[in-house]
């Protein structure tokens, strides 16, 4: 009976250490991810707030007079919404 007890104690050990050696490489596989996640998230946002502030520019060189100020407008909210959504992704990988 006191073998069948320890071989059964062994086995509850040996599977708790590979529950969490497994729980491990996933959560480290997880960091990964996150972290890309986050650089991608930082790079959106900063071509967002790119987009904002040099709208006017970037519409003088591409559009004609009469379409700057649709275009300056459209550029905005384009990065605007850029940035809101590379923000969202850092949010949520904290």
């Amino acid at each position: 009976m006191c073998i069948f007890l320890i071989a059964l104690l062994r086995h509850f050990l040996y599977y708790q250490r590979q529950k969490i050696k497994n729980e491990i490489q996933l959560n480290y596989r997880g960091c990964e991810i996150m972290k890309v996640l986050f650089m991608l998230g930082i790079i959106i946002t900063m071509f967002g707030v790119i987009l904002i502030y040099d709208a006017r520019p970037i519409t003088k060189k591409m559009f004609s007079f009469g379409d700057q100020n649709d275009a300056t407008m459209g550029l905005k909210l384009v990065g605007f919404l850029f940035s809101v959504i590379g923000m969202i992704l850092v949010y949520y990988n904290i």
